[in-house]
C-alpha cells in the first residue's frame, strides 16, 4: 500500500513538472519578440525610484503599491533592464502562480483535477499574456492563490477534531502574508480578505463546532492583516480624497463589457463571437465543478468567485476600477472548478476527451491571441527616432511620463540628437514629471516654440494626441511612420512649422 502510495506521488509530481516544463517553453518562446507597452515601461521607470520613495509618502501620486516596483528594482540591479531579462522575472512568478493553483485545487477537490487545472492554465492566453508583461498582475495571482490555498485548509483544520493554535498557525500566516503581499500589489485586492471574512463566517457559523480559540485566532490574523496593510490603505484614501487622476481613463463598464470580460477570465478572448459560446460552455463546467465541491469549499469559491467581480462592478459606479487585469486573478478559481467539473462527469467515457476539448481550446486560443494582438510598439519608436532625428527636429510628447518611459530604450540603445518637449498641462495625468529629461512647454507657448525647429515628431498613444497643440503653427507632413493610423494604437507623425 505504501509503495503504491509512493508511487503515485512521484508519478504526480512528475506530470507537474512536465507540465509546467510545457508552460515554460511556450512563455519563453515568445519572450523578446514585442517591446514593452507603455504600462510595462512605468514599471521600470518605477523601478528607478529610490526605495525610501517608494515606501514613503511621495508614493500618495500612484495608484499602484510599491511591492513589485521593490521587487522589480532588486531584480533589475541583478540582472540588468534588458526586455528580456524583465520578462523571466515574470515568466518565474507565472509558473509560480501555476504552481499555486496546484496546490489550491488538490486541497479544494483532488490531484487529478489540480493537474488538469495545470494543463488548462499552462494554454490559457490571459496566463501567457500576464506571465510576460512586466507588471505585478501575475504575482498578485500567485499571492490570491496561497491566501485560498490557506483558507481551504484553515476550513480542514476547524473541522477536524484538534483546531489548537498550533495546527491553524501555518496557514493563519500564510492568509495574512498572501493576502497583505496580494495588497501591496495591487490595490482592488483589498475586497480578497473582505470576501475571505465573509466565506470564512458563514463556515464558522453553520458548519464548524465555534470553539472559541478558532475564532480568536481568526480576528488575531486579519487583525495583523489590517495592520500590514494600514499604510497603503491611508495612502489610498489619501489619493481618492486629492482626487484620483491617473486611474480616471477607466471608463464605467457597462454590461457588454462585462459579459466579454468575464468571459475572456473563464473561458477564451480572441474567437470574437464564440468567446460568449465558449464562456457559456465552460461557466456551466465551471458551475458544474463548484456544485460537486464540499458545502465548505463551495462556500469559499462562491462567495470570492462571484462577489469579487460583483464588487468590483458596483465601485466602479463611483470609481471606475473593473479591468480584465483586475479581475484576472479570480481564473485560478474558475480553471479549479471547470477542471473538478471535468474530472466530475458523470459520462466516463468522455471524460478524457473533453479535458483533451477543453485544453486544446484555451491552447488555440493563445495562439490566436498571440498571432493577431496589437503591442504597442515603442522599440520600433525610439529606432525611428535614433534614425531620423537631428539637431534640428523636436519630439513632442503627449505627457512628460511618456518621455520618462522611454528612457528605458534611450538607455538601452540610444533616441538620436532630437530635442524632447512635452505639453504641460494641469490637465494631463502626470506621476513622474520631475524625471522628464526634456522641456515642459505650456500649450500656448507652442507655436513659438516649434518655430524653431525643422521638423517635429509627434508621439501619440491612443487619444493622447499631443498635435493639437500644433494647429495653426505647423502642417502634417507624415501622417505616421509606424504605418496606418488608429485611434486606438500609437502613432509617430512628422510635423513642419509653417
Amino acid at each position: 500500500m505504501y509503495a503504491e502510495t509512493q508511487s503515485s506521488t512521484q508519478k504526480t509530481w512528475l506530470l507537474l513538472a512536465g507540465l509546467l516544463a510545457l508552460a515554460a517553453i511556450v512563455r519563453f518562446a515568445s519572450i523578446g519578440v514585442p517591446s514593452l507597452w507603455g504600462d510595462e515601461l512605468y514599471s521600470v521607470s518605477f523601478s528607478r525610484i529610490p526605495m525610501e520613495l517608494l515606501w514613503g509618502d511621495w508614493m500618495v501620486r500612484e495608484t499602484n503599491p510599491p511591492l513589485f516596483y521593490s521587487i522589480l528594482k532588486g531584480w533589475t540591479a541583478l540582472f540588468g533592464e534588458q526586455d528580456i531579462a524583465l520578462r523571466v522575472l515574470s515568466i518565474i512568478a507565472g509558473l509560480a502562480a501555476i504552481g499555486g493553483i496546484f496546490l489550491f485545487v488538490r486541497a479544494l477537490h483532488s490531484t487529478q483535477a489540480a493537474l488538469l487545472a495545470v494543463a488548462l492554465a499552462a494554454a490559457s492566453s490571459l496566463q501567457v499574456a500576464y506571465s510576460l508583461e512586466v507588471r505585478g498582475y501575475i504575482f498578485g495571482a500567485l499571492f490570491a492563490s496561497l491566501t485560498l490555498l490557506a483558507l481551504v485548509k484553515l476550513v480542514d483544520v476547524w473541522k477536524s477534531e484538534d483546531a489548537s493554535l498550533r495546527r491553524q498557525a501555518t496557514w493563519l500566516a500564510l492568509y495574512a502574508a498572501s493576502a497583505a503581499a496580494a495588497f501591496h500589489t495591487h490595490t482592488t485586492f483589498v475586497i480578497l480578505p473582505v470576501l475571505a471574512n465573509v466565506a470564512m463566517a458563514l463556515i464558522f457559523v453553520w458548519r464548524t463546532r465555534r470553539v472559541l480559540v478558532v475564532a480568536l485566532a481568526w480576528i488575531t490574523a486579519n487583525a495583523l492583516l489590517l495592520l500590514l496593510c494600514l499604510w497603503w490603505g491611508l495612502m489610498t484614501v489619501q489619493r481618492l480624497r486629492d482626487g484620483a487622476d491617473p486611474i480616471n481613463w477607466i471608463p464605467e463598464p457597462t454590461v457588454k463589457d462585462v459579459v466579454a470580460i468575464m468571459s475572456h477570465i473563464v473561458a477564451t478572448r480572441s474567437f470574437e463571437f464564440a468567446n460568449i459560446l465558449f464562456g457559456m460552455v465552460f461557466g456551466a463546467l465551471m458551475l458544474w465543478g463548484a456544485w460537486k465541491l464540499p458545502l465548505e469549499r463551495r462556500i469559499i469559491v462562491g462567495v470570492i468567485g462571484i462577489g469579487a467581480p460583483l464588487l468590483l462592478v458596483l465601485v466602479s459606479f463611483a470609481q471606475p476600477v473593473f479591468l480584465e487585469r483586475t479581475v484576472f486573478w479570480l481564473q485560478f478559481i474558475y480553471l479549479g472548478c471547470i477542471a473538478v467539473g471535468l474530472v466530475s462527469l458523470p459520462w466516463n467515457r468522455w471524460r478524457k476527451p473533453a479535458m483533451a476539448a477543453a485544453v486544446l481550446v484555451l491552447a488555440a486560443d493563445m495562439v490566436t491571441w498571440e498571432l493577431t494582438a496589437y503591442r504597442e510598439p515603442w522599440r520600433e519608436v525610439t529606432r525611428l527616432l535614433r534614425e531620423q532625428g537631428t539637431q534640428r527636429d523636436a519630439v513632442l510628447l503627449y505627457t512628460p511620463d511618456a518621455g520618462v518611459n522611454l528612457d528605458h530604450y534611450c538607455r538601452l540603445d540610444g533616441c538620436g540628437a532630437a530635442k524632447w518637449i512635452a505639453l504641460d498641462e494641469p490637465t494631463s495625468n502626470t506621476v513622474l514629471p520631475e524625471y522628464f529629461r526634456g522641456e515642459l512647454v505650456p500649450r500656448e507657448r507652442m507655436g513659438d516654440h516649434v518655430e524653431s525647429f525643422d521638423r517635429v515628431f509627434v508621439v501619440r498613444r491612443r487619444r493622447e494626441d499631443p498635435a493639437s497643440a500644433l494647429a495653426g503653427h505647423a502642417r502634417l507632413d507624415q501622417p505616421n511612420l509606424l504605418g496606418a493610423a488608429d485611434d486606438d494604437r500609437v502613432t509617430l507623425s512628422i510635423w513642419k512649422p509653417e
